[in-house]
């Protein structure tokens, strides 16, 4: 799939670089949990279009509401769409640096003939198995998969061990083990003073 936002209502660029999961409108497409997106910005004031991110589908589409104009990256002014609307979480897998830009790229380039390149709107677009291919060559590669939680907060450990400061420099995985980490202490905290908690994280991590 080929997912894509307009940069005059949303600062994809920001929220792809920083954030590594994020709500998407799914539309009508059929997006279920496992499957991988390409996600592409559409041609602002920049002139440049292309794919800034690749990215693994973290749930089913379901019927959410979110209002736009909470998101951190919503670009406030910008006129917000119905709150409620089918989504999908997105975890941001590999972002190519500088982006994929179809300005950037030769004729014979799978960039050049992705739907998106004529769509005047919209936000879920089918892709080829082909092209998705050719996608991931040029983003360089899709990571091996990721090491188990535990895996990942002894890695952390040994990080912080040997570093001094606040630590930063952590990886997408090392942050997320830490906030893992982070929110079962916290919770256990809580819940041995007596405290009911939820866990809202998945669809309101700010």
């Amino acid at each position: 799939w080929i997912l894509a936002a307009r940069p005059d209502r949303y600062r994809l660029l920001d929220a792809v670089r920083e954030l590594d999961e994020d709500w998407w409108r799914s539309g009508r497409s059929h997006l279920r949990k496992g499957d991988r997106v390409a996600i592409w910005k559409y041609k602002g004031h920049d002139l440049e279009r292309g794919i800034v991110a690749l990215g693994q589908v973290l749930t089913d589409t379901a019927e959410t509401d979110l209002r736009d104009e909470q998101h951190p990256y919503w670009i406030a002014g910008a006129e917000p769409l119905a709150a409620r609307a089918p989504r999908v979480l997105v975890r941001y897998v590999v972002r190519p640096d500088p982006p994929l830009w179809m300005e950037d790229a030769p004729e014979d380039s799978v960039l050049r003939r992705l739907k998106t390149v004529e769509a005047q709107g919209g936000t879920a677009f089918t892709l080829s198995e082909i092209d998705w291919d050719e996608l991931v060559a040029l983003a360089g590669g899709w990571p091996a998969p990721a090491a188990s939680t535990a895996a990942a907060e002894s890695e952390v450990e040994a990080f912080i061990k040997g570093k001094t400061g606040q630590g930063f420099g952590l990886n997408a995985a090392q942050r997320r083990a830490v906030e893992l980490r982070a929110m079962d202490v916290v919770g256990a905290h809580y819940r041995n003073a007596g405290w009911q908690l939820q866990d809202v994280s998945a669809h309101s991590p700010f």
